[in-house]
């Protein structure tokens, strides 16, 4: 492990601005001239032009994304990739360009809006429906529920049902 080493990242995105901040935590390191680290960030659109800066340990680093910013949804879940180097350290990580709020529309009726358009949640309370038998699973079941619940437009799973299709 490099004496010097990125032991940690917090990320804060923008869509309004089209940035994205980062601050690294930097072990080991006494913060002498010459420390600052490099970051590249792949567009999820088009990864061969990625965008490259410095950054400072502890310090927020600005980057201002290639327009139009790749959002992230449920239906289009872009993810931007990055790479951090500092020293002979080396740090991936990715991110998504997204916004989840809860706000008043035109009316004044209270909706959930995600990256700043109205976004309807849609979703089933599936205990699990086994036609085999009622306590158990059938794992042809596990696979087929999924697709049949996003041909629904069902936006929401549970975690349990969720941690039961990944196996």
């Amino acid at each position: 492990m490099p004496e010097s080493r990125i032991s940690g990242y917090d990320v804060a995105t923008d869509i309004d601005r089209g940035e994205v901040t980062l601050v690294f935590k930097v072990d080991g390191t006494t913060g002498t001239a010459g420390t600052d680290g490099t970051i590249e960030i792949e567009n999820p659109v088009n990864p061969v032009n990625p965008v490259k800066k410095t950054f400072a340990f502890g310090e927020p680093c600005t980057v201002k994304l290639p327009q139009p910013v790749a959002l992230w949804s449920p239906e289009s879940p872009n993810l931007y990739r990055f790479t951090a180097k500092y020293g002979r350290d080396e740090v991936r990580g990715y991110f998504a360009m997204r916004k989840f709020e809860k706000r008043r529309d035109a009316k004044g009726v209270w909706r959930f809006f995600l990256n700043n358009e109205p976004y309807f949640i849609i979703g089933t309370l599936d205990q699990g429906w086994w036609p085999d038998g009622l306590l158990t699973y059938d794992r042809k079941v596990l696979k087929f529920s999924p697709a049949v619940l996003k041909a629904a437009h069902d936006r929401v799973v549970s975690r349990a049902k969720a941690a039961a299709y990944a196996k």
